[in-house]
């Protein structure tokens, strides 16, 4: 009864037809993307080929990833195995094993960043604010001992004290949509205006942050797919703005 529930509350965060139409869009976009690369690969020197193509599509394992990000689930095991593969199988029928899965979301890193800059993000709308949010890799008690982001991430400080780990840099408009984001090491300064509705959503809901990262290929299309997930969220925090013309001359 637990689980069923539990489904019926995913459910109802994206449809099937909404499942259908991000797909579509991925797809369409991953077919591009392998179009434009084909003119910039080299071709390989002998024509064996040691790996075989998967079964599993680039844009079925984004969208997985964006259906985790929003999914209110905290383990991407779990809700591989317990909610895709027992769930969803309809919608993926060349499901993969778990192991399979977590070497494939290595390939779509670029891809996925590519995806959210091109087709996901928002227009400006001449209203603009700025944030940042501390991503944090590990506790502070751990910084000496941690080896997976050795020599990428930094020490930073924001508002609740240090921390070990990124920083991630974002712009939206007064509707809630993202114009832009960055990434960039913890001791990078900013020192500018704040909107935390965004960030406690994309840290709380979409899960951009923890401290479970074996590798960083894995820690960047974690935060991918949260920043994607987040993109295609029906209602995003917002401010009601009302614009008045006066038609006065105004000299600047």
């Amino acid at each position: 009864m637990l689980k069923k529930k539990l489904n019926q509350i995913i459910s109802l965060i994206f449809t099937e037809n909404k499942v259908s139409e991000i797909f579509c869009m991925a797809d369409d976009f991953c077919n591009f993307f392998d179009a434009k690369m084909k003119k910039y690969i080299l071709p390989k020197a002998t024509k064996r080929n040691y790996h075989r193509d998967g079964t599993l599509s680039k844009a079925e394992v984004m969208v997985i990833i964006i259906l985790f990000h929003s999914s209110g689930y905290r383990c991407l095991k779990h809700f591989y195995l317990e909610h895709v593969s027992k769930h969803l199988r309809h919608l993926f029928p060349k499901l993969v094993s778990y192991n399979r899965f977590v070497e494939l979301e290595k390939e779509v890193a670029i891809p996925l960043a590519i995806f959210i800059k091109n087709v996901l993000l928002g227009k400006c709308t001449g209203i603009s604010f700025v944030d940042s949010t501390p991503l944090r890799v590990c506790k502070n008690q751990r910084i000496h001992m941690h080896k997976v982001f050795k020599g990428v991430a930094q020490r930073g400080k924001c508002s609740m004290g240090w921390f070990f780990g990124f920083k991630l840099h974002l712009i939206c408009n007064e509707k809630g949509e993202l114009l832009n984001f960055m990434i960039t090491p913890g001791d990078v300064d900013d020192r500018k205006p704040l909107i935390e509705t965004i960030n406690d959503e994309l840290k709380n809901i979409a899960q951009v942050e923890h401290s479970r990262h074996r590798s960083l290929n894995n820690f960047m299309v974690n935060m991918f797919g949260g920043i994607a997930a987040y993109c295609f969220f029906p209602k995003k925090p917002c401010i009601t703005c009302e614009r008045y013309y006066d038609n006065q001359l105004t000299l600047f």
